[in-house]
Parts: C-alpha cells; sequence; structure tokens
C-alpha cells in the first residue's frame, strides 16, 4: 500500500500530502479491498481542506470504489456538508 493512502487512513493529512509531494505517490492510488482513494478517506474523515489539497493535486473526483461510490456520496452519507460542496465545485 502507498504511504499517502496509509497517511489518509490515520487521518494523518500532513504526513499523506507529505508522501504526495515528496515521494511522488499516486494522488488516485486505490486501496486494494474497498478501492478508496485519499480522496475517499478524506471526505470520510471530513476533511475538505484536505479534499481541496487533493484535487490541487490532481486527485480525480470521478473515480469510483468497489461499490461503486464517489467520494461526494460518500461525504453526502456522513452529511459532510463542507465536503459535498468543496467537491461539488471541481465537478463532481
Amino acid at each position: 500500500m502507498h504511504n499517502a493512502l496509509q497517511a489518509a487512513e490515520a487521518a494523518d493529512f500532513r504526513a499523506m500530502l507529505a508522501a504526495l509531494d515528496e515521494d511522488g505517490a499516486d494522488v488516485n492510488a486505490q486501496q486494494e479491498g474497498t478501492k478508496w482513494t485519499c480522496l475517499h478517506l478524506c471526505s470520510c474523515w471530513n476533511e475538505a481542506a484536505a479534499v481541496q489539497d487533493l484535487l490541487d493535486r490532481g486527485a480525480d473526483c470521478a473515480m469510483v470504489d468497489k461499490d461503486g461510490m464517489l467520494a461526494i456520496h460518500l461525504a453526502a452519507s456522513w452529511g459532510h456538508v463542507a465536503v459535498v460542496k468543496t467537491l461539488g465545485a471541481a465537478g463532481n
């Protein structure tokens, strides 16, 4: 698994961004089982700033998980309004 994904899973967004910026990790890498990306994880954690940082680094908001869910679907299901607005502004 990529360090960026591991950091996002642990809600360590500073380490996630460092892995993307310094280690050249793939911003759209997916977890093996769930197929979640850093964007999916940050959306669930209700981290609108981290979501924007990922979008600025080229995260694809159209990527789906194993159940066909977009990051915006996950954010909406948890009631994370700021994340939904951030993803919506990105064209989701």
